[in-house]
């Protein structure tokens, strides 16, 4: 089956090149709706090529409800946070703000540990999204954080993420009223050095 590189370099060329613009949008549809159908019935097709189709449609035709319909094909799919994270990005790209709120609920859901929640907080903020907006998803990983490790590291990763010495302080508060032992001493430790001690 021909890639999709080349169905969206024929896609653009002909959006650019054609002088007709109801022209060129017919023909760019006509290709791009035979690719869906391709992937439709095809076996290996993962999140990732709907994506991209969502991506192509959003953008060359400007038609929110076929791109909205392509993300909705990548996320029964399924993936790991890194690709709700790249779903949510192009929602957000193509202004479809309900669907990129949605994707971003469910790349939380595919985070189990700190170190993914730091990898989905990264990618969000290279993918341009509002630090403020990325600092509320990252809050709310906190209840998938399962064991005093995991807590510790979530809440020591805020200073690194986001350089925030208040938010940091927020979230070693609170983590520390569920620890014990040498869990809530090493937090108390961490917490001295990112942000002083307590008052």
């Amino acid at each position: 089956m021909q890639g999709f590189t080349n169905v969206a370099t024929v896609a653009e060329s002909a959006a650019e090149l054609l002088p007709d613009k109801e022209t060129a949008n017919a023909f760019v549809t006509e290709v791009l709706a035979d690719w869906e159908q391709k992937l439709d019935a095809g076996a290996a097709q993962s999140a990732y090529d709907y994506s991209k189709l969502a991506s192509v449609k959003g953008r060359l035709l400007g038609d929110k409800d076929a791109a909205a319909a392509a993300l909705d094909k990548a996320a029964e799919k399924g993936g790991n946070h890194f690709t709700f994270a790249e779903m949510a990005r192009i929602a957000q790209e193509l202004g479809l703000e309900d669907k990129a709120a949605g994707l971003l609920d469910q790349a939380k859901t595919a985070c189990n540990s700190a170190g993914q929640a730091q990898q989905l907080v990264a990618r969000l903020l290279d993918s341009g999204f509002d630090k403020d907006r990325v600092k509320q998803v990252y809050t709310g990983l906190k209840d998938s954080m399962t064991t005093g490790a995991d807590q510790i590291r979530w809440a020591d990763a805020v200073a690194d993420l986001f350089g925030d010495r208040e938010m940091a302080k927020e979230a070693f508060g609170q983590i520390e009223s569920g620890l014990s032992g040498d869990e809530l001493e090493t937090a108390k430790t961490l917490r001295a050095r990112r942000v002083g001690h307590a008052a």
